[in-house]
């Protein structure tokens, strides 16, 4: 009989334990909640029913076990004591005599706690640090907007909102799922009008005080999950004057000290740079004009600012001892490579957050938002996809690892849209459509229209590896593009398949149940094997 035979999986440090069967006493601490099987169990609110089997049993042809959480509780609150029932059976022609001290394992606990062989019992403490997403080889991200509105149907009760509530943004830390993450980009700090050099909130003319709620909530999600990494993000589509900071020594420098005091005095973990484009840029449908201007020396200049952003963090790591991280935004388009050094960017940004999303719009055909794959050639069919952009960065020279998948939370949709002759794809890339302006969100927008009686039907176009909603008689015609799990079970594939950085979505406010974070959390652990 040897010992440490069996493990009950979904938490990370092992503690020992005696006996042929036995129970455990588990405290959850305030800050954390704990799962017993990650796939049955989700997050803080696990849905614990009867029996759930021991697994890695190392001697299986001898005998067979369950762990039962007594009184089946529907949910783990914090700061209660559970009691769980391990129950150990000898297969016929064995029997439980002799057996040795610490002849199981129960994974999950801080330290290893070790009982006499048959005595059963244990205390043990599953700490907030020990969420499986703390040791995800890859990056799960997600941006959340701090400048503009959540729906007012996501916003928390009134009894929940905490001192100095504002509903712009309106969310707060409760909402927010961080079991799913390993980051969260508060969206968008951007440089003032008066020097082009000082980060605030759009519309503030004070440093980054407006809505100072919100620097409470990123405190609680501190507290909550340790393992979280919180970032701010500068730009963004209406972030103004990037080129000219860029261009001039002394705004930079000054862009990078006003970043290291942002980073200090919040205690965050790092910056994001959503520049908009360097060398491809436009003022189109942006005001005012010059305050998005581009130039060819932005190819120079945008690689300067990141180098010279990272030397300070660097600088920032030996006073605080803490790893500061730096990210750049980058898009699909083909010409970006082209115009820019992105090699030499990827040397000191951190990640290289692709925006695989917005390959769609009023500028084109019913197509896929966000296709993996091109479905093909001629006006009908989308020529370029994430795939070909991820092999221009990776041609180029950018390591794999630094390269991040993004995916939209929303969706899009055209109006007009015959079906056309393909049963499997009805309306893509129908010649003659009109494009509503309007983003409809995947909470609660998408999700009401997979259901049951929304007059839509899905499809899945497997050649673009993406999922669309059709209906023949809405609005005359209405196809939508939109991402699902399904989608998401492809871009873990691929991420793994090409060894990538992660995924992260755009943006946090457009899925506050967390159903597409959570799909995408799913098909990480399902695809590296966690």
């Amino acid at each position: 009989m040897t010992t440490n035979f069996f493990t009950v999986e979904g938490t990370e440090e092992p503690a020992t334990n005696a006996a042929d069967s036995g129970v455990i006493t588990a405290v959850f601490p305030a800050t954390a909640a704990y799962v017993i099987s990650i796939a049955a169990i989700e997050g803080l609110t696990p849905p614990v029913t009867g029996a759930v089997p021991v697994t890695n049993i190392a001697e299986s042809d001898q005998y067979t076990g369950t762990v039962t959480w007594n009184g089946s509780p529907a949910a783990f609150a914090a700061g209660t004591i559970y009691t769980a029932t391990i129950t150990l059976t000898a297969k016929t022609g064995f029997t439980l005599e002799g057996v040795e001290a610490d002849f199981f394992t129960v994974a999950g606990t801080a330290e290893p706690a070790t009982n006499a062989a048959n005595s059963g019992e244990i205390t043990a403490v599953f700490p907030a640090t020990h969420y499986l997403v703390a040791n995800f080889p890859v990056r799960m991200k997600a941006y959340i907007r701090v400048t503009w509105a959540i729906s007012a149907g996501t916003r928390p009760p009134a009894s929940e909102q905490p001192p100095g509530y504002n509903t712009n943004p309106g969310w707060t830390a409760d909402q927010i799922k961080g079991e799913y993450l390993t980051d969260i980009v508060l969206s968008f700090a951007t440089l003032r009008d008066a020097d082009k050099a000082t980060m605030s909130f759009i519309g503030s003319n004070n440093y980054l005080t407006n809505n100072s709620y919100i620097w409470g909530e990123f405190a609680k999600l501190k507290q909550k999950y340790p393992h979280l990494r919180i970032n701010v993000s500068v730009g963004g589509w209406n972030g103004p004057w990037f080129s000219d900071m860029a261009n001039d020594p002394a705004l930079r420098a000054r862009f990078v000290e006003n970043s290291i005091i942002l980073l200090r005095e919040r205690d965050l973990d790092g910056l994001d740079i959503d520049w908009e484009y360097p060398t491809t840029g436009t003022a189109s449908g942006r005001t005012p004009d010059e305050a998005y201007i581009s130039r060819p020396a932005d190819r120079q200049n945008w690689v300067s600012l990141l180098k010279e952003l990272k030397e300070a963090m660097n600088e920032l790591e030996e006073e605080t001892g803490k790893k500061y991280k730096l990210s750049t935004c980058v898009p699909l388009a083909s010409n970006f490579n082209t115009q820019n050094d992105t090699q030499l960017a990827a040397q000191w940004a951190d990640s290289i957050t692709l925006m695989a999303y917005d390959a769609a719009g009023s500028w084109t055909r019913p197509f896929h938002d966000a296709n993996l794959f091109q479905t093909g050639s001629g006006s009908s069919n989308q020529s370029d996809s994430t795939s070909q952009s991820i092999q221009r960065f990776l041609t180029k020279g950018v390591p794999s690892d630094r390269l991040m998948i993004g995916f939209p939370a929303y969706g899009k949709e055209w109006r007009g849209v015959a079906a056309g002759s393909n049963p499997a794809k009805p309306g893509y890339g129908a010649a003659s459509s009109t494009f509503n302006s309007t983003s409809l969100s995947y909470h609660p927008n998408i999700k009401n229209l997979l259901e049951p009686g929304s007059g839509y039907t899905r499809y899945w176009d497997d050649t673009a590896k993406a999922p669309f909603l059709y209906s023949p008689t809405i609005q005359n015609g209405s196809w939508i593009t939109y991402c699902d799990g399904q989608m998401l079970q492809e871009l873990a594939k691929y991420n793994k398949e090409h060894n990538l950085g992660g995924l992260f979505y755009w943006e946090y406010a457009n899925d506050m149940e967390g159903d597409l974070l959570k799909a995408a959390y799913y098909a990480i652990v399902e695809e590296y094997g966690l």
